[in-house]
């Protein structure tokens, strides 16, 4: 119980080098690496995205026919749904603060709510509160994905 566990004498090289560096040297590393390993989390959130969203739809078939069962149609949703949020965040970047964030994010939001309502169809409340879990579960997984980002880029950067 208290006990350390051994680490590689390279890995412990890298770290203790990435320690002596300066604040900006450390900030830069870490932004170069987020940077660079962060399409790689992306490609693997987004199936984990399609699968939380075929878990949260099981069954109920007979109810509404059109809603998607196979895993490859929660996969195009999710595609679809990640692709507009980057383009959202990008344009969101570019745009003064103020009154044309704010819309844009309210369209956002309207967007993913009416998107989720026309693909899944249901009562909105059930779908809001299907949403709210995947919504939680997602930002764990995106939390840990960042963790791991972070760990990369201090490892190999």
């Amino acid at each position: 119980a208290g006990t350390d566990l051994p680490i590689p004498d390279a890995v412990r090289k890298r770290y203790d080098h990435f320690k002596g560096l300066p604040k900006e040297g450390k900030a830069e590393r870490l932004c170069a690496g987020a940077l660079r390993y962060g399409p790689y989390a992306m490609f693997v959130l987004l199936p984990a995205f399609a699968l939380l969203q075929m878990l949260a739809y099981m069954g109920r078939g007979g109810r509404y026919p059109g809603r998607p069962r196979r895993y490859a149609e929660h996969l195009v949703y999710s595609a679809h749904l990640h692709s507009f949020a980057a383009v959202a965040i990008l344009v969101m970047l570019l745009l003064p603060t103020g009154l044309p964030r704010a819309l844009l994010a309210a369209w956002f939001v309207y967007y993913v709510i009416r998107a989720r309502q026309r693909v899944y169809r249901g009562r909105w409340w059930s779908g809001l509160l299907r949403s709210l879990v995947i919504a939680i579960v997602y930002m764990v997984l995106v939390s840990l994905a960042i963790v791991g980002l972070l760990a990369v880029a201090v490892m190999l950067g």
